[in-house]
């Protein structure tokens, strides 16, 4: 049995237009064979939380759904993972050109400024710290105290 491209060039075809003609049938033949049902998702999850603390969102042009509501229905329910409010959803670019990819990471906690007080700050930080009655006490010796000297 003679090949496809074989044939094409017994009928007066060069070699190279008989070879794309083959490979365009051949594509052809495959899309009628895949079952119409079966399509890609238009949003498919990569879920390296445990590893990297990353989640990664592949979304497709035709998805209606936003990043964040993807995220917030992908994480309910699951033991072990944070709140969606925790993370934190930036896109990532230039990786595939139809496919639109969010990385979804755990935000960073702010790290507290250790800011030094100065003697008044501190004196207002305890005051506001003691109870009313404490406090006038404290206003009560402090001015005798300067009445004294």
């Amino acid at each position: 049995m003679k090949r496809f491209t074989e044939l094409l060039k017994e009928m007066g075809l060069s070699d190279r237009v008989a070879q794309t003609m083959s490979r365009e049938v051949v594509l052809k033949a495959k899309k009628k064979l895949r079952p119409k049902g079966l399509r890609t998702a238009l949003v498919t999850i990569e879920d390296s939380y445990r590893h990297n603390g990353r989640i990664r969102l592949f979304i497709k042009p035709g998805s209606k759904a936003t990043p964040d509501s993807i995220l917030s229905r992908f994480l309910q329910g699951k033991k072990g993972y944070p709140n969606f409010e925790t993370f934190e959803i930036h896109e990532a670019f230039g990786l595939v050109s139809s496919t639109k990819i969010f990385h979804c990471e755990v935000k960073q906690k702010p790290i507290r400024s250790t800011k030094v007080r100065t003697s008044e700050e501190e004196i207002r930080y305890v005051a506001s710290q003691m109870s009313k009655e404490q406090r006038e006490d404290l206003i009560k010796k402090l001015q005798k105290s300067l009445i004294v000297e």
